[in-house]
């Protein structure tokens, strides 16, 4: 029985091309149908924790003895330059919006409140409903049901309000846990558009700038695809049992799906394509990519789930989400370049090199000609209507990416017959000079990389303001109004719950010594509300706290209320006290939300460090190789964190890029970032030592063998690298801060990664260790020889 490789998978589904299509054709249809039919219920934008910190118990313990749930609460902020409250205008629209509101239901409205019609005795203040100037008054409004619900029949909110028309003489604006969760949604959604419009086509650029051929461009962006298809119903099948997967995971997949998918084909038809040209058949070049492409691609996938799968560790729902999210499609895009790709290589056989020089030439004219006509009708229709000229200029798009993909083949063409001529292009020359200047480039690379690490220390984590959301955003434009008529609505609260008999002397002193506490540091604490259920065995200690609650200083004052206030007040009463807040965007939650990634920081980065280090040893055979992987892949990292405060934090280039400048970097982007990014690193890694090693164990020359690497591998790192910064760059060009630092952070750092490390640092430092870099103990031996660099025997 022949042992299961990846060359014996390729020569089986060679050998068998239309069993193996038609399979994943009736699974694809499949996979569209579970897209269809639940992907849009999958996923929530709900925040969860799964280890349950103390700000969950609190908030648990409070709908449990109080029976209020979660609510979602809505604020519509009714504003006029021209009247004040005062005038009959003016409380005229208020009513008709807040009768609009209670029409809705009680199946989507619980509660309408403005300030005329609370009941005078009830106390209000009137600062909480009408503005010092009196220009502004708010209706609070409660959405009936739980989260889910609620958020669900936000639209039919803003129906009744500010889709409805705006009176002259006022503006109209909404906001609310619901609002800002539709805002999110619909940025993500447009990140996600934009993202694909403006990287799938310059992948396909990159692509047939390497490829020459249009149809050997087209695979990989098609195997990308494929992954990302089973991949998103995987997650709409995971989403009807895991209740917390953050809608993040939609942008996850597409963007690491499209990187690794068009990456590990494009080094799998790279190196189909090279065995054909020296000589071998279709079937034997397919196996021998399979043995040793495709066994690459297998391994440094793998290396990139052990490094995601660290994240799962965070009991954190968004860390599990893009963990999650990620894992799928990596596995999918493996499978899929090991199985389905051999098979599509098998049917195409020497078409992959088409069109030729003659047929691109047809195509250039052809597409000129296009471009000319459509442009000149759009130029036509401009004069009858704005709206023919957009039309016809989105079809002109059309011709134009046509021309330029031509022109790209043609010009990649020319430039690589060139450097034939010239006995040997870039990356020989390339290769001679690391290979006669170690020590030179080495010291040059690494200086780079650690001048660009130093500011990775002055690194700041926390959550962004409101302010750095994009303005235009309906959620963020209320909430700028909202703070700045109603300031005393954006301070953080400190709610202290106490569990155990109230009436009790006991917990009675506490309570009150409890109170004192806070009273006696007025610039901290506002004034105290207590709340007791009626069957008195719980009480609400609420305290609000004069600062953004997203604030580390907000956190500090939660954290010394924890460790100082509550032990003191509360030692001997009989009585457990939890300290949590109103919601779960309040300082308590930030606090343990905070506390839980520095926690978990050193767990993930040992897990994914130990793990890559056990799997490249055997992979390898070597026990410098995976050390000194580590080392780079490390100093990649902490490059790309550098980066991140130099444009995020301290604005250096930042308006080049379009980015805000900010205070902080989101609290779960560097941790984010190491896990994928250190996958994403021994990508290369292993593509570049697969081919070195096999050079290696051919000729026993290890200089040989890393100028080999380099000449073999640059040109497909490189042109690999720049579709995944292509692609970060699309996210990153997204309207959300976190989405930009994510993007910019994984961009760079690849780059950073493709170019200096792996073309430089990494064959200089392995020139200068010479036969070292192969060293293995003794004591090692006995591990398995796995043979990523291929076996002869797979190619029989």
């Amino acid at each position: 029985m022949a042992k299961l490789s990846t060359g014996s998978l390729a020569r089986a589904c060679a050998d068998h091309p239309w069993r193996t299509i038609l399979v994943w054709a009736i699974l694809l249809v499949l996979a569209l149908a579970v897209i269809a039919t639940l992907l849009a219920g999958a996923t929530t934008t709900d925040f969860a924790f799964s280890n349950d910190p103390e700000s969950m118990r609190g908030l648990k313990l409070v709908d449990e003895r109080f029976g209020s749930g979660i609510k979602v609460r809505e604020v519509v902020i009714l504003r006029s330059d021209r009247y004040t409250v005062d005038d009959p205008e003016f409380r005229s629209y208020l009513m008709y919006l807040t009768g609009s509101i209670m029409g809705l239901g009680d199946d989507v409205v619980e509660e309408t409140v403005n300030y005329f019609i609370i009941p005078p005795e009830m106390g209000v203040p009137e600062e909480a409903f009408i503005s010092a100037d009196r220009h502004t008054s708010i209706i609070q409004v409660t959405m009936a049901g739980e989260q889910e619900q609620a958020f669900d029949n936000i639209g039919a909110l803003h129906e009744a309000t500010i889709d409805s028309g705006v009176r002259e003489g006022f503006q109209l604006y909404i906001t609310g846990s619901g609002t800002i969760s539709e805002d999110f949604n619909h940025s993500a959604e447009q990140t996600l558009r934009q993202a694909e419009i403006f990287g799938i086509p310059i992948a396909l650029l990159v692509l047939v700038f390497i490829f020459v051929a249009l149809v050997a461009a087209s695979i990989p962006l098609i195997i990308a695809a494929v992954a990302i298809a089973f991949a998103m119903a995987i997650t709409a099948v995971t989403g009807q049992i895991w209740d917390s997967l953050s809608f993040f995971v939609i942008n996850m997949i597409t963007m690491m799906g499209l990187a690794v998918g068009i990456d590990y084909a494009l080094f799998t038809v790279s190196r189909y394509r090279e065995e054909r040209a020296g000589g071998l058949d279709r079937r034997a070049a397919i196996i021998r990519s399979g043995s040793t492409a495709s066994a690459a691609v297998f391994f440094s996938g793998l290396t990139v789930i052990l490094a995601l799968i660290g994240l799962l560790l965070v009991p954190m729902s968004l860390f599990q989400s893009l963990a999650a999210g990620a894992i799928f499609v990596v596995a999918m895009a493996i499978l899929v370049t090991l199985t389905l790709l051999p098979a599509v290589l098998s049917l195409i056989g020497g078409r992959i090199d088409s069109p030729g020089r003659p047929a691109l030439k047809k195509l250039l004219i052809a597409a000129l000609g296009l471009t000319g006509v459509t442009a000149a009708g759009a130029g036509v229709a401009g004069y009858v209507t704005d709206a023919a000229a957009a039309t016809l200029v989105l079809i002109a798009m059309a011709p134009v990416f046509l021309l330029l993909t031509a022109a790209a083949s043609l010009l990649a063409g020319r430039l690589r017959r060139r450097a034939q001529r010239r006995n040997g292009g870039f990356w020989d020359h390339e290769s001679r000079f690391i290979m006669k200047h170690p020590v030179l480039s080495l010291l040059a690379g690494v200086g780079v990389l650690v001048s660009l690490a130093v500011p990775s220390f002055d690194i700041e984590t926390g959550q962004g303001k409101i302010e750095d959301l994009p303005h235009d955003l309906t959620g963020v434009a209320g909430t700028l109004v909202l703070k700045e008529d109603f300031p005393f609505a954006f301070t953080g609260k400190v709610r202290a719950v106490v569990d155990g008999p109230i009436d009790s002397p006991e917990v009675q002193a506490a309570m009150e010594n409890y109170q004192r506490m806070l009273a006696g540091e007025p610039e901290t604490f506002g004034p105290v509300a207590v709340q007791v259920n009626d069957a008195r065995d719980t009480a609400i200690i609420d305290a609000p706290v004069p600062l953004d609650p997203a604030s580390r200083q907000a956190t500090e004052v939660v954290e010394r209320v924890r460790s100082e206030f509550v032990p003191a007040a509360f030692a001997g009463s009989g009585s457990d006290v939890l300290i949590t807040g109103e919601d779960g965007r309040d300082i308590a939650f930030n606090l343990d939300y905070y506390a839980i990634t520095d926690q978990y920081r050193p767990i993930v980065i040992s897990f994914v460090l130990g793990l890559s280090l056990i799997l490249l040893i055997v992979v390898f055979r070597s026990l410098v190789v995976p050390v000194k992987a580590i080392i780079m892949n490390l100093l990649s990292v902490f490059a790309s964190y550098g980066l991140l405060v130099l444009v995020f934090q301290k604005g250096y280039g930042n308006e080049l890029f379009g980015f805000n400048q900010v205070e902080t970097i989101d609290a779960w982007i560097p941790l984010f970032l190491f896990a994928i990014l250190f996958g994403l690193s021994m990508d290369y890694h292993v593509f570049l030592l697969s081919r070195i090693r096999e050079r290696y164990m051919e000729t026993g020359d290890n200089t040989g063998s890393v100028a080999f690497g380099i000449r073999s591998t640059g040109s497909i790192i490189t042109g690999a690298a720049l579709i995944m910064v292509v692609i970060f760059g699309g996210f990153a060009s997204g309207s959300l801060v976190s989405f930009q630092q994510m993007g910019f952070g994984m961009a760079v750092a690849v780059l950073l990664d493709a170019t200096i490390i792996r073309s430089v640092v990494v064959p200089a430092s392995m020139r200068l260790l010479g036969d070292w870099n192969w060293y293995l103990p003794r004591w090692l031996g006995w591990l398995p020889e796995l043979h990523v660099e291929g076996s002869r025997a797979d190619d029989a």
